[in-house]
């Protein structure tokens, strides 16, 4: 999974250092759905991911199909109910003793 960081280090580094738009800016644009993942507050700043993309906002194909491949690498099987961390990870193995789902 991609590393959060901050809104205005996303924005210089998609735009270039030059004249990147601003944090607020990036922020209407993610209101209006044009941000994909959304942004997301933690305390008082923003942070986005690092492989976000700006969609175009009208709802082009290529914006849903984009929006689909970012969804679906984002997709993760929810854990097994009784299981550790470490039999998930494979370090040891499975419990006899209880019913995997």
């Amino acid at each position: 999974m991609a590393k959060l960081v901050r809104v205005s280090q996303w924005s210089s580094k998609a735009f270039g250092d030059d004249l990147p738009p601003t944090v607020r800016t990036i922020q209407a644009w993610d209101r209006k759905g044009m941000i994909c993942p959304a942004l997301v507050k933690i305390g008082k700043a923003y942070y986005v991911r690092e492989d976000a993309v700006i969609l175009s906002g009208k709802n082009t194909l290529l914006d849903k199909i984009m929006m689909q491949e970012i969804e679906q690498e984002r997709k993760v099987p929810p854990p097994r109910v009784g299981v550790t961390l470490a039999e998930r990870l494979g370090l040891k193995p499975a419990r006899k003793d209880h019913v995997t789902g």
